[in-house]
């Protein structure tokens, strides 16, 4: 979808859009915002983006720093799908995240970049941004202009690197040339990240080629993620691959995860679920939430593994103590189906909840499925209750009224509601599970 000229009628249409969307997904039906992120709104990915960040701080208020960081890392991703199609508000975002490291690792000159390119906007279209400040101001909030904040950022990168050791790219250089392995290493993260030189990926893949080429199982993977991703040179997963098989081989944990991807779906390899399954495990045993994730289902589903549910089912709850939303997803639905597990709805539900406020809008579907069966359960449940209360009522109340007249009635009655009550609630298994649940079911 295009973006509009700022402060155009197609501009405000569309910003109404998505608006409307999030309100949609504030009240809990996230499914449209996300629908419209996916087919490429980028008002509605700014949005989505913006939900997201909500999550990540809801949940850092309540000192959930895994959920924080796996939220912020998802609102990062769409809020960047914006700000590459030109969405001023996106780019804004996006600066802003780079600044102070929101669900990004924090890097003042990407945030330095996407300011000025904020300031160019601004530049084109005065009237409207000093227009957004003059509603700003208005309603008690200082807007800065894009210039200010870019001379914020400015001031933030002089006073680190004021601060920070200077390191002697002339001697860094110098090393590398000999072949120092670690400097060469160390130079390629420099021109990656533009630390110290200018930012160029093609020259830190040349370093990193040179530390990969020496064994360095960092430069090694990195040069993998270069060639996967198209940065500093040609994309190539023949490459890539080639690349991540060295790290994964010397013990590189992420190495070994993507690689385990690559060999699951057959991206760039022939597809081999059990070359996939034991690179999962290999990275899973260092603690890798993600490879933890992907073991657990090729064991739910007998991928590359004997299928096993047990261990599928250890596998997802080990990495969700590791922070891994999809696990939380993937616990939510299984219980939902009793899949290899018991039913359990009140269970489907707690992951599924976890899950979509992590960030997995998918869960919103099984999730609002698993309430809904919930609650029919828990009717079931309180119906053999209710009954027997009326049926003991009525029989204890007739005993009352033969035995003692109209107060033996009314005595007697009570105490036949509370038996009744009693007895339905303390054997609604046994009750249930009897040819009078079939009954109950049907209420």
């Amino acid at each position: 979808m295009a973006v509009y000229k700022p402060g155009s009628r197609e501009d405000d249409k569309a910003f109404v859009r998505a608006a409307n969307l999030r309100d949609k997904a504030e009240a809990g039906n996230i499914k449209p915002l996300q629908a419209a992120a996916e087919a490429g709104d980028a008002y509605a990915q700014s949005d989505f983006g913006m939900i997201l960040l909500g999550k990540a701080n809801d949940a850092y208020n309540r000192g959930d720093l895994n959920m924080r960081d796996e939220f912020g890392a998802q609102s990062a991703k769409w809020m960047m799908k914006a700000a590459e199609q030109g969405y001023y508000v996106a780019i804004g975002q996006m600066a802003f995240y780079y600044q102070l490291g929101v669900g990004v690792q924090q890097d003042l000159y990407q945030a330095k970049a996407w300011y000025q390119k904020l300031v160019d906007i601004e530049a084109q279209y005065p009237d409207f941004f000093s227009d957004i400040r003059a509603t700003a101001a208005k309603n008690g909030r200082n807007e800065p202009t894009a210039r200010q904040k870019l001379q914020e950022v400015q001031n933030q990168i002089n006073a680190q690197e004021a601060a920070k050791p200077k390191i002697d790219m002339a001697e860094l250089a110098q090393k590398a040339d000999a072949g120092d392995a670690q400097a060469q290493l160390d130079l390629g993260f420099a021109y990656f990240q533009g630390d110290g030189v200018p930012q160029d990926y093609a020259k830190a893949a040349q370093w990193f080629t040179k530390a990969a080429e020496q064994g360095n199982i960092i430069a090694q993977n990195n040069m993998g993620a270069l060639y996967d991703s198209g940065k500093g040179v040609p994309k190539d997963m023949t490459k890539a691959v080639a690349w991540y098989t060295k790290a994964a081989d010397g013990g590189n944990e992420d190495a070994q995860n993507t690689l385990g991807n690559c060999y699951r779906d057959g991206d760039g390899v022939p597809q081999d679920y059990a070359k996939a399954a034991a690179l999962f495990q290999k990275a899973a045993d260092k603690g890798n939430g993600k490879a933890t994730n992907s073991l657990g289902t090729m064991y739910h589903e007998g991928k590359g593994v004997p299928q096993d549910n047990e261990k599928a089912l250890a596998l997802w709850q080990k990495a969700v103590e590791q922070g891994n939303a999809t696990a939380n997803y993937n616990l939510g639905v299984i219980y939902l189906d009793g899949d290899g597990v018991p039913q359990d709805y009140q269970k489907s539900l707690s992951y599924l909840e976890k899950a979509l406020s992590q960030g997995i809008a998918d869960a919103q579907e099984p999730l609002n499925e698993a309430r809904e069966k919930l609650a029919a359960q828990q009717k079931a449940a309180a119906a053999p209750a209710k009954l027997l209360s009326i049926i003991c009522a009525v029989v204890f109340g007739l005993i009352g009224l033969i035995s003692g007249g109209f107060f033996g009635l009314i005595i007697l009655a009570v105490i036949g509601i509370f038996a009744g009550s009693f007895v339905g609630k303390k054997f609604n298994t046994q009750i249930m599970a009897s040819p009078l649940g079939k009954f109950f079911d049907k209420k």
